[in-house]
Protein backbone atom coordinates (compact mmCIF):
# COMPACT_ATOMS: atom_id res chain seq x y z
CA UNK A 1 0.00 0.00 0.00
CA UNK A 2 1.38 3.45 -0.88
CA UNK A 3 2.53 5.65 1.96
CA UNK A 4 -0.17 8.03 3.16
CA UNK A 5 0.96 11.53 4.09
CA UNK A 6 -1.69 13.18 6.22
CA UNK A 7 0.03 14.25 9.43
CA UNK A 8 3.28 15.50 10.89
CA UNK A 9 3.77 11.98 12.31
CA UNK A 10 3.48 10.55 8.78
CA UNK A 11 6.14 13.00 7.59
CA UNK A 12 8.37 12.12 10.53
CA UNK A 13 8.04 8.37 9.89
CA UNK A 14 8.82 8.92 6.20
CA UNK A 15 11.90 11.05 6.92
CA UNK A 16 13.10 8.61 9.57
CA UNK A 17 12.69 5.79 7.05
CA UNK A 18 14.70 7.76 4.50
CA UNK A 19 17.56 8.11 6.97
CA UNK A 20 17.36 4.42 7.84
CA UNK A 21 17.73 3.46 4.17
CA UNK A 22 20.37 6.17 3.67
CA UNK A 23 22.47 4.83 6.58
CA UNK A 24 22.19 1.26 5.30
CA UNK A 25 23.44 2.41 1.90
CA UNK A 26 26.13 4.46 3.62
CA UNK A 27 27.48 1.31 5.30
CA UNK A 28 28.00 -0.22 1.87
CA UNK A 29 29.60 2.95 0.52
CA UNK A 30 31.96 3.33 3.49
CA UNK A 31 33.02 -0.31 3.17
CA UNK A 32 33.89 0.38 -0.46
CA UNK A 33 35.73 3.61 0.35
CA UNK A 34 37.68 1.93 3.13
CA UNK A 35 39.08 -0.51 0.58
CA UNK A 36 39.59 2.17 -2.05
CA UNK A 37 41.63 4.76 -0.16
CA UNK A 38 45.41 4.47 -0.26
CA UNK A 39 46.33 6.39 2.86
CA UNK A 40 46.13 5.11 6.42
CA UNK A 41 45.40 8.71 7.42
CA UNK A 42 42.25 8.46 5.28
CA UNK A 43 41.34 4.87 6.11
CA UNK A 44 41.19 5.56 9.85
CA UNK A 45 38.43 8.20 9.73
CA UNK A 46 36.47 6.22 7.16
CA UNK A 47 36.63 2.99 9.16
CA UNK A 48 35.77 4.87 12.35
CA UNK A 49 32.68 6.32 10.75
CA UNK A 50 31.80 2.96 9.20
CA UNK A 51 31.58 1.47 12.70
CA UNK A 52 29.52 4.43 13.90
CA UNK A 53 27.20 4.12 10.90
CA UNK A 54 26.55 0.47 11.69
CA UNK A 55 25.73 1.56 15.24
CA UNK A 56 23.45 4.30 13.90
CA UNK A 57 21.45 1.78 11.89
CA UNK A 58 20.81 -0.01 15.18
CA UNK A 59 19.83 3.24 16.91
CA UNK A 60 17.38 4.01 14.11
CA UNK A 61 15.88 0.55 14.58
CA UNK A 62 15.47 1.44 18.27
CA UNK A 63 13.66 4.62 17.19
CA UNK A 64 11.20 2.59 15.15
CA UNK A 65 10.69 0.20 18.07
CA UNK A 66 9.98 3.14 20.40
CA UNK A 67 7.44 4.43 17.88
CA UNK A 68 5.99 0.92 17.48
CA UNK A 69 6.49 1.18 13.72
CA UNK A 70 8.42 -0.52 10.96
CA UNK A 71 10.66 1.43 8.56
CA UNK A 72 8.88 2.24 5.32
CA UNK A 73 10.24 1.00 2.03
CA UNK A 74 11.55 4.18 0.42
CA UNK A 75 14.01 5.09 -2.29
CA UNK A 76 16.65 7.62 -1.32
CA UNK A 77 17.63 9.32 -4.55
CA UNK A 78 20.30 11.45 -2.88
CA UNK A 79 22.23 8.31 -1.87
CA UNK A 80 21.98 6.92 -5.38
CA UNK A 81 23.11 10.22 -6.88
CA UNK A 82 26.13 10.46 -4.60
CA UNK A 83 27.14 6.93 -5.57
CA UNK A 84 26.73 7.81 -9.24
CA UNK A 85 28.91 10.91 -8.75
CA UNK A 86 31.61 8.73 -7.18
CA UNK A 87 31.43 6.16 -9.97
CA UNK A 88 31.70 8.91 -12.60
CA UNK A 89 34.81 10.27 -10.87
CA UNK A 90 36.39 6.80 -10.72
CA UNK A 91 35.90 6.48 -14.50
CA UNK A 92 38.27 9.45 -14.89
CA UNK A 93 41.01 7.15 -13.55
CA UNK A 94 42.35 9.61 -10.96
CA UNK A 95 45.68 9.04 -9.28
CA UNK A 96 45.13 7.04 -6.07
CA UNK A 97 46.02 10.04 -3.89
CA UNK A 98 43.45 12.22 -5.65
CA UNK A 99 40.80 9.51 -5.36
CA UNK A 100 41.52 9.35 -1.64
CA UNK A 101 41.05 13.13 -1.28
CA UNK A 102 37.86 12.90 -3.35
CA UNK A 103 36.55 10.05 -1.18
CA UNK A 104 37.19 11.93 2.06
CA UNK A 105 35.55 15.07 0.74
CA UNK A 106 32.59 13.08 -0.59
CA UNK A 107 32.19 11.37 2.78
CA UNK A 108 32.22 14.77 4.51
CA UNK A 109 29.55 15.99 2.07
CA UNK A 110 27.38 13.03 3.06
CA UNK A 111 27.90 13.86 6.74
CA UNK A 112 26.73 17.44 6.20
CA UNK A 113 23.54 16.12 4.61
CA UNK A 114 23.05 13.77 7.56
CA UNK A 115 23.66 16.54 10.11
CA UNK A 116 20.88 18.61 8.55
CA UNK A 117 18.51 15.64 8.45
CA UNK A 118 19.15 14.53 12.03
CA UNK A 119 18.90 18.05 13.38
CA UNK A 120 15.40 18.32 11.90
CA UNK A 121 14.38 14.84 13.00
CA UNK A 122 15.58 15.39 16.58
CA UNK A 123 13.63 18.66 16.76
CA UNK A 124 10.47 16.98 15.43
CA UNK A 125 10.83 14.07 17.88
CA UNK A 126 11.16 16.52 20.78
CA UNK A 127 8.14 18.50 19.62
CA UNK A 128 6.13 15.26 19.34
CA UNK A 129 7.07 14.34 22.91
CA UNK A 130 9.12 11.31 21.80
CA UNK A 131 11.89 11.73 24.38
CA UNK A 132 13.70 8.43 23.76
CA UNK A 133 13.59 8.89 19.98
CA UNK A 134 14.85 12.47 20.35
CA UNK A 135 17.69 11.26 22.60
CA UNK A 136 18.75 8.61 20.08
CA UNK A 137 18.59 11.07 17.20
CA UNK A 138 20.66 13.64 19.13
CA UNK A 139 23.25 10.94 19.80
CA UNK A 140 23.42 10.16 16.08
CA UNK A 141 23.59 13.89 15.31
CA UNK A 142 26.61 14.32 17.60
CA UNK A 143 28.38 11.41 15.90
CA UNK A 144 27.68 12.94 12.49
CA UNK A 145 28.98 16.35 13.55
CA UNK A 146 32.15 14.72 14.90
CA UNK A 147 32.54 12.72 11.69
CA UNK A 148 32.35 15.89 9.58
CA UNK A 149 35.22 17.42 11.53
CA UNK A 150 37.33 14.26 11.37
CA UNK A 151 36.77 13.65 7.65
CA UNK A 152 37.30 17.29 6.70
CA UNK A 153 40.53 17.48 8.69
CA UNK A 154 41.90 14.36 6.98
CA UNK A 155 40.80 15.61 3.55
CA UNK A 156 42.35 19.02 4.16
CA UNK A 157 45.71 17.52 5.14
CA UNK A 158 45.81 15.10 2.19
CA UNK A 159 44.72 17.84 -0.23
CA UNK A 160 47.55 20.06 1.04
CA UNK A 161 50.02 17.25 0.43
CA UNK A 162 48.63 16.63 -3.06
CA UNK A 163 48.87 20.32 -3.91
CA UNK A 164 52.44 20.67 -2.61
CA UNK A 165 53.86 17.54 -4.26
CA UNK A 166 53.61 18.70 -7.89
CA UNK A 167 55.19 22.03 -6.96
CA UNK A 168 58.18 20.25 -5.42
CA UNK A 169 58.68 18.13 -8.55
CA UNK A 170 58.90 21.21 -10.81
Amino acid sequence: MPIQMHSAQDLFAYQLSCMYVFEQQNVQTLERLSEEVTSEAARGPIQHHLEETREQVGMLEQCFQALDQEPQKVTVHAAQGLTQDHDAFVKLKPDPELLTVYDLEAAAKVEHLEVAAYRGLADKASTMGQKEVARLLREILKQEEDAVRELEAAAKELARQAIKEPALAS
